[in-house]
């Protein structure tokens, strides 16, 4: 592959170029994405100077919208999500929310006028709107002088807002830096993601890099792995993933269709442990490519992990300097200037010039005047008989709380079958009562089959203390794992525990679970698998076949199908089926 175009030149290279990226099955040219972007142009009102927010999920407009910005020299501030807190944050800060920003939203995606006339792109289909009336002449360099024309708003680890200035010299030296390393092993493979361009991961390795390389990049991210294996039946591949998704590799994909394999698998946002790496390896026959760095540093350096605590390469051109107590020091093109970073990343140097990580600076707290590391409470609880994973996250409210957020192994969750959430938060209070002093002891557990990520595959403090916003002492939901999430199939495993709510009263000689309580299980969990409408309509071929008593493992079936607006489901055990229904929405 020839050397990236650089980004401030990049439109005029788009004029005559064949595929730029790809909606489902169909293509879209250079042109076709040059009418895009004129058509972003039209639309955008506001004074050179001036910043506008953008999120939409759609790549090929937010990559179009982003140009068009950048034309009429505007800043662009690009959120994490848009959540209402995020919105009420920026407000003041920016004159527009452009894209998809539901009801706030100031300029949506815009639409062709009739009447205004422009070539339409090979392979395009109707639906990318290709017309509008700035279409000629768009193909132009970014005006000269554009200074920090994007900013990067993340939540981080901590949940606190912090924004950071990328400029395009520092955009357009890790393109150059990720095509030097990583180009020649992908050819003119398409890309395709799960995750985010609202993240500068997403941003680069999904849209920026493809569109500077010439290799054509997909228009939305992939929720599910299943659906990014067919794909490798059309040509080379690459997979642009996160932690989350590699770790829970789904069984029985075909990853070698005609004997194809991926040209390349990418991951970041949070570390991938050797079993994954090597599960991946075996599954799909490439080792994934691990990127070090983060939004405030760009990226720092990248591995292969062959063996346990595999060290990082360095990016060309970057040093990192460690001092003896393990903290680092960066000094990149990546960065705003050249002066040195410390990072938040510790580790060490050896003699060939890598790196190896040994985690990051402790999270410090005080609770009653007393210094607590919530890394070293997390490190003891995933140390001890009951949990795979666990964070810790402090709770605000009179007095600073710790609450604790665990993935129980199987001995956990056949303790928590048959005597319940309590049982266990006392076995694990027992436990880290040998390791960390009463006061910094976790007051609150919460127990999960994953730990809550975002779009760019991180659990951030602000996901873990929202599990914790209801106060019910008893648990109206059961503890939960899902098994298949791919619409319109899903299956959840509930571990029915007797201290559930719904068995308080119902009856105190036997204890059952209520119908009602299965229903609206039922509803709940499939709109966290489905786009369910609001409103139940009716129930149709209601069963309830078999009592389901505390100590039960109940599998849970659901399946959407939206052209007709039925919920189906069917509860059942290894005792055979307990409930079914078909569910009807309005």
């Amino acid at each position: 592959m020839p050397e990236p175009t650089p980004l401030d030149l990049l439109l005029p290279a788009l004029a005559g170029r064949g595929p730029v990226a790809w909606r489902g099955a169909q293509a879209l040219d250079g042109a076709g994405f040059l009418a895009r972007v004129g058509a972003w142009h039209a639309t955008l009102a506001q004074p050179a100077g001036s910043t506008i927010a953008l999120a939409h999920a759609d790549a090929i407009e937010f990559a179009a919208a982003l140009y068009a910005a950048w034309l009429r020299g505007l800043s662009v501030l690009v959120p994490g999500d848009t959540l209402p807190a995020t919105l009420a944050a920026i407000a003041g800060d920016v004159s527009g929310l452009v894209g998809e920003f539901g009801a706030a939203t100031t300029q949506p995606t815009p639409k062709v006028e009739i009447g205004h006339a422009a070539r339409e792109p090979a392979m395009a289909p109707a639906s990318f709107d290709t017309q509008c009336p700035t279409a000629s002449g768009i193909a132009r360099a970014l005006p000269l002088g554009l200074a920090s024309s994007l900013i990067l708003q993340t939540s981080g680890s901590t949940g606190t807002p912090l924004r950071v200035h990328k400029s395009l010299r520092q955009l357009d030296a890790e393109v150059r830096t990720l095509e030097r390393c990583f180009g020649a092993a992908l050819g003119d493979a398409r890309i395709a993601a799960t995750v985010s361009h609202q993240h500068i991961y997403g941003l680069l390795f999904r849209l920026l890099w493809p569109l500077a390389s010439g290799r054509p990049f997909e228009d939305r991210a992939h929720a599910y792995l299943e659906s990014v294996a067919p794909l490798l039946q059309r040509g080379p591949l690459a997979l642009v993933a996160s932690p989350a998704h590699l770790k829970r590799l789904p069984a029985g994909i075909d990853w070698h269709p005609d004997g194809r394999t991926l040209a390349a698998v990418y991951s970041s946002g949070g570390p991938l442990d050797l079993a994954a790496a090597q599960a991946v390896h075996a599954a799909t026959g490439v080792l994934p490519s691990e990127i070090w760095g983060s939004t405030e540093t760009g990226g720092v350096g990248w591995r292969q992990q062959h063996l346990v605590g595999s060290p990082f390469q360095l990016f060309p051109e970057l040093n990192v300097a460690a001092s003896a107590a393990g903290s680092l020091r960066l000094r990149s093109p990546h960065l705003a200037d050249n002066d040195w970073l410390t990072l938040a990343d510790r580790g060490e140097l050896d003699g060939i010039g890598r790196v190896h990580l040994s985690g990051r600076d402790d999270r410090i707290v005080k609770i009653e005047e007393k210094r607590v590391s919530l890394n070293a409470i997390e490190s003891a609880a995933r140390g001890g008989r009951w949990l795979d994973a666990a964070r810790v996250v402090p709770l605000s409210g009179e007095r600073l709380q710790l609450g604790l957020v665990g993935i129980p192994n199987a001995s956990a969750r056949e303790l928590l079958l048959s005597h319940g959430r309590r049982a266990l938060a006392a076995e694990l209070r027992a436990e880290l009562v040998a390791h960390i002093e009463r006061v910094a002891l976790p007051r609150r557990f919460r127990l999960v089959g994953a730990l809550p990520m975002n779009r760019q595959g991180k659990t951030t403090d602000a996901a873990l203390a929202a599990l914790f916003a209801d106060t019910e002492s008893r648990p109206l939901l059961p503890f939960h794992d899902w098994t298949l999430r791919q619409p319109p199939q899903a299956t959840v495993e509930l571990w029915i525990s007797p201290d559930l709510y719904h068995f308080q009263g119902h009856f105190p000689q036997q204890p059952i679970l209520p119908g009602v309580a299965q229903i609206d299980w039922a509803i709940t969990l499939a709109r966290q698998a489905f786009a369910l409408p609001l409103n139940l309509k009716r129930m149709e071929t209601l069963k309830f076949q078999a009592l389901i008593q505390p100590g039960t493992r109940l599998l849970l079936d659901l399946e959407w199908r939206p052209e007709r607006q039925q919920l189906e489901f069917r509860a059942h055990s290894t005792a055979g089926s307990h409930a079914s229904a078909r569910l009807v929405f309005a």
